[in-house]
């Protein structure tokens, strides 16, 4: 596999992910109120959806934003990594990081799923093109790499032909997420069994691993299956709660994220496992 879509990472690393810089329900206003989870790191990942370059509306102060977080790294002396997102197919060739000699694995998390946004409107509106690609596809080689292609595929194919500001506005944040009722169901289904599914994907595709480290499902997930710790670090957008996920000398570490006077900081620790 090149490195393009496979880097590996050496030292301590600090994982973030699903910020969404620039979308409208995203929680970070300023950039500024992140240095609290940047200070004192190596690395940082910032594990997909770092900003919106989909929506046209929203690209620009995204982009603006994204620039200011690699400032923000620099400033903190710590590398920043970027994976791609279906957000932000763009910001990097990057599909997934391993550390610890492959012992950590983190990726967005889209490539969990075959489908892999199953509860998005542009999936329930495009679904019969979408499960027409992946017949055509079906498997690929079985690799990784050939599901990253099909991955890419379908991430292209929800992209909305005329790109506008942002999705539609509902009255409130549960009707946006529960309508139209499959919409709800699909969200519902994948929060349940998310922990299963990271783990048979890992099991499949990263069987040395023994951390799990993903995103995209905006709902914090720690839990042990075997002897893997599998994590999701929620998401930074309203109504969502976040995690913050360290890997140092052996040992990973995640943390609640916790807003105070503004800033973005580590929290309480809700799960530790050593490698």
């Amino acid at each position: 596999m090149g490195e393009g879509i496979c880097r590996k990472i050496s030292g301590s690393v600090r994982i973030l992910s699903d910020l969404h810089l620039g979308h409208a329900a995203s929680r970070i206003d300023r950039v500024a109120d992140l240095r609290p989870l940047i200070e004192g790191a190596t690395n940082i990942v910032f594990n997909g959806d770092t900003c919106e370059l989909v929506y046209s509306g929203w690209r620009p102060r995204s982009e603006e934003m994204r620039d200011e977080i690699i400032e923000l790294c620099h400033e903190a002396g710590a590398a920043a990594w970027f994976t791609a997102g279906n957000h932000d197919p763009w910001i990097s060739e990057t599909a997934w990081l391993t550390a610890e000699d492959g012992r950590v694995f983190i990726t967005h998390g889209d490539l969990v799923l075959r489908n892999p946004s199953p509860w998005s409107r542009e999936c329930l509106k495009r679904k019969r093109e979408l499960l027409a690609l992946l017949r055509d596809r079906g498997e690929g080689d079985g690799s990784l790499g050939s599901r990253w292609e099909t991955l890419k595929m379908l991430n292209q194919t929800m992209i909305p032909d005329e790109p506008v500001a942002g999705p539609p506005k509902y009255t409130s944040p549960g009707l946006n997420a529960l309508w139209p009722p499959e919409r709800g169901f699909q969200i519902l289904r994948v929060w349940a069994l998310q922990a299963h599914y990271a783990n048979a994907f890992a099991g499949r595709f990263a069987a040395e691993c023994r951390a799990f480290i993903y995103g995209h499902f905006h709902r914090p997930l720690v839990a042990r299956k075997g002897d893997r710790f599998i994590c999701n670090t929620g998401a930074f957008v309203a109504k969502t709660e976040s995690l913050v996920v360290d890997v140092v000398d052996g040992v990973v570490t995640a943390r609640e994220v916790v807003r105070e006077n503004g800033e973005f900081r580590p929290g309480t620790e809700v799960g530790r496992y050593e490698l």
